[in-house]
């Protein structure tokens, strides 16, 4: 698949100054619906519920996708014309920061750091997200809220993770690359997730002018958060893109995280620690307190 940003070369283009005419008020909505009716249909009735309205697929499975103030309103009228077996929403706010786009590197990371699409956002930040599969589920993990996740867990429903496909994260490469002339990408610790062989392969086979500079930072949830929260503020008034490189490996080293932890099973589940470990920590009902790094996670107390 070619970019747009190829297709349409010199023929597309947008404006520094833009800015999407939200409300504050206003919510994305992405859901699927087995209509009753043929698509052409349903977008018509769909026309004073929202904006930026995008359908696509077929009656008996068609993905519906807006703006919309008034979510009550939008599925008391997707229920009218079928069957709602899957909702998606997202806050949409007003951006209240510029992006570091004019600096002299962009910056990329991971969702599996916990930076909300509104952090990545007011920092400038491209965010790659990864999935979370919750019983028969499937979700962008920047797209769930945390207290739904851990409802869910909290109710014995099995919930898992699962990386973006292959094509799915070589078009990000792909897009991010045309969008910027340097970009450093804060790559999810290879022992956690295939990401950095992921990029690495694709940047041997793309990226001849260097454009992508990747780094693995052997780190996570919040330990990458805040590493590539000071980068992106850093890189705004940083004066070449090596400075903005060698700050984002101190950042990396510097950076840690301490997780206390309720339960050991999930440890286990993950194959962090042996099972038999787990079960006797939970039986003793010990609570550790540890430091996820690439290697098993060291303990630091209980």
């Amino acid at each position: 698949m070619r970019p747009v940003t190829e297709i349409f070369t010199t023929g597309l283009s947008i404006d520094a100054r833009y800015a999407p005419a939200l409300q504050a008020d206003d919510y994305c909505v992405n859901t699927l619906l087995h209509a009753a009716a043929d698509l052409q249909t349903v977008q018509q009735n769909l026309r004073d519920c929202g904006s930026s309205i995008v359908l696509s697929g077929r009656a008996d499975r068609i993905k519906v996708h807006l703006h919309t103030p008034d979510r009550d309103r939008l599925r008391r009228r997707l229920t009218e014309l079928g069957t709602v077996t899957e909702w998606c929403e997202e806050h949409l706010t007003v951006p209240t920061e510029t992006s570091n786009a004019a600096g002299p590197i962009h910056i990329m990371t991971d969702a599996a750091g916990s930076l909300t699409r509104e952090d990545a956002r007011q920092l400038g930040v491209t965010l790659l997200s990864s999935y979370l599969t919750i019983g028969d589920r499937v979700v962008p993990e920047t797209l769930l809220d945390p207290t739904d996740l851990y409802a869910a867990m909290a109710a014995g429903i099995r919930v898992t993770t699962a990386q973006a496909s292959v094509f799915e994260r070589r078009q990000s490469y792909q897009s991010v690359i045309q969008r910027f002339d340097r970009v450093l990408y804060l790559c999810v610790g290879a022992v956690y997730t295939g990401n950095y062989q992921t990029a690495t392969r694709w940047q041997a086979e793309n990226d001849a002018p260097q454009r992508l500079t990747i780094i693995d930072t052997g780190s996570a949830s919040g330990r990458l958060g805040i590493a590539a929260m000071a980068t992106a503020r850093f890189a705004r008034t940083a004066d070449n893109a090596g400075d903005v490189e060698t700050f984002a490996r101190t950042a990396v080293t510097n950076s840690r995280e301490l997780v206390f932890l309720d339960t050991l099973k999930y440890l286990a589940a993950g194959g962090r620690i042996s099972k038999t470990k787990g079960f006797f920590g939970d039986l003793l009902h010990l609570k550790p307190i540890i430091s996820p790094e690439p290697e098993a996670p060291p303990r630091w107390g209980w």
